[in-house]
Parts: structure tokens; sequence; C-alpha cells
């Protein structure tokens, strides 16, 4: 009897464990996390951050590249980034169901509101990006109408905590060297091309069948292949800035150019140039173009010093 009674108190003691655990657990699943699943990194074309006492920042995709409001390109992989966060926005957790914004950074004054919208401006997402977590791991964060709090994997802060300045992209040139196969410079009424050879790719020949060192055809590209400016010129557009004193073309299976012209006063000792890669107008600083100067000067065969070609 002793033991039939033992076994019953055993087995309610199970029972009861079972439902507290079950009740526990189901107290824990009472909410749902919304489903972020289904925005699509393609869908993208537009973001735009606003944070306090920052001017916003939008960002337009027009292509493949994503653009500031002046015109520049903004820097590839900040963009990504940016667009990444938006569309893989993972919720892990439920933090509060009360509107305690100041307590995680999601109030007005320090909230920094995320709003990523279609080709036709409709708002796809928008995410309020609060404090991150104590985990260093999560950020706290509301998306949308949601007046809850959750938290979303990843440090988000310092995505989206960007300025339109350091946001800009300034590069001017982006070549690959190994698929470079020709270089024609323009400069003081005189052509100079050069030619890969075949046989060697750190090898090239002029047009006259003489060979260039190497070194200087190295130290060219150098400065050229990745070149980038110091600031760009605010709009787009026709403009008179004169005979270019240096051009530049990088021949792959496109054509890249670079035009540099003299400076004018109110560009200081800048020099006003263009590229192919941007349709704005930008300036390049005298320290870039002397580089370029002694360089080309380099790709004479036998060339030592030749006259830099400023007017």
């Amino acid at each position: 009897m002793k033991i039939k009674t033992e076994y019953l108190v055993l087995v309610a003691l199970i029972a009861g464990l079972s439902l507290f655990l079950w009740f526990r657990n189901s107290d824990r699943v009472l909410y749902e996390l919304p489903d972020t699943g289904g925005l699509k990194k393609e869908q993208i074309a537009r973001i735009e951050v606003r944070a306090p006492e920052q001017a916003p920042l939008v960002l337009e995709k027009k292509g493949n590249v994503w653009f500031l409001p002046s015109g520049a390109p903004a820097k590839p992989a900040d963009t990504v980034r940016m667009v990444e966060a938006v569309s893989d926005l993972a919720l892990t957790t439920l933090v509060s169901e009360r509107d305690d914004l100041v307590r995680y950074d999601l109030s007005a004054d320090k909230a920094v509101t995320v709003t990523a919208s279609a080709p036709d401006g409709k708002p796809l997402r928008t995410i309020a990006v609060g404090k991150t977590a104590p985990s260093h791991n999560h950020t706290f964060v509301r998306i949308d109408e949601d007046p809850r709090i959750y938290h979303a994997r990843g440090r988000l802060s310092g995505i989206f905590d960007k300025t339109a300045d350091a946001l800009t992209d300034r590069r001017v040139l982006d070549v690959d060297r190994a698929t470079l196969t020709r270089i024609t410079v323009e400069q003081a009424g005189e052509s100079r091309t050069l030619v890969k050879s075949a046989a060697e790719d750190t090898l090239w020949i002029t047009d006259e069948g003489e060979t260039v060192d190497p070194s200087a055809v190295s130290g060219f590209l150098d400065a050229i292949l990745r070149l980038e400016c110091i600031t760009y010129r605010e709009t787009a557009g026709p403009e008179n800035p004169g005979e270019p004193v240096l051009t530049v073309t990088l021949m792959d299976e496109n054509a890249h150019t670079l035009s540099v012209f003299p400076p004018k006063a109110a560009d200081g000792s800048n020099y006003p140039a263009r590229s192919s890669r941007t349709d704005l107008g930008f300036l390049l600083s005298a320290d870039t173009v002397e580089n370029l100067f002694k360089t080309v000067s380099g790709l004479a065969p036998g060339a030592e010093d030749t006259p830099d070609a400023k007017e």
C-alpha cells in the first residue's frame, strides 16, 4: 500500500511539473515576432536616414549605383551594408510592449529612423534604430507602425550613423590593372600610346615598338587606377574649363578617360577635372596632379624628366 501511495505521489508530481513547464513555455510564446523575411534587396531603390540634429541622408539607386542628392556616387560597401541591414532585418526577441522609448534610445531625440522605399516611392520598411543591447550583438528597434520594442540581430547604429560627406565615393577612376591593355596620354599637344605586350603582362611598348621601363608604368598606374578627387562640383552640366593640360585614356573592354584642366582662381591650387566614371566635374588636389605629371613624364622611353604641361 505504501509503495502504491508513493507511486501515485510521484505521478502527481510529474504531472504537476509537466503542467508547470507547459504553462511557463506557453507564457513565453504568447507573442509572435513580426515576419521580416519578405523584403528583397532588389526591391529597395531609395533609403532615407533621419537622425537627431542632422540633415536627412537620402540615397537613390540608379542602375547598380547609389547616389547622393548632390549627384555624387555613394561608397558601394556602405550602401550594400545599409540595404542588407534593412532587407535582412532579423528580430530575435520582444523586449517591451510598453512605450518605454527613453530607456532604449528610441525617443524622438535619440532614435535614427531608416525608411526604405520602392522605385515608385512606396515605403517598404521603416526601422527606428535605438542603442546597442548589452550583448553588443543586438540593437533595440521598432519597425513600421508596431509600437513594441524588439532585439534586432547585429549592431545597426554603426551602419546608419553616416553623413553624406562620409558616404561620398570620391573615386573618379576605378580600373582593374590586370585587364588593362592600352594607355594613351595627351599632354602639351603631343600624344603617346602604350600597348601591353602579349607575351609579358608587365611589359609595355610604344607605337614605335620601344619598350618602356616597367617600374615607370607601374608607378603611373599606381597613381591613376584608383584616383580620388577632393570634392565634386555640385551640379552636372556643360561648362567651359578650357583646354586640358592632361588627358589620359585607359583601355580594357571600355575606355576610361580623365581630363585635367588648368587651375582657376576660385579653386585655389586645385585642378578642375572630369572623368568617364561620373557626370559631375570635380577637383583634384595640386599634389595629386603634380604626381600624375611626374609619373607621366616617366612613360617616355629613356626619358627622365620632361617638362610639365602646366599652363
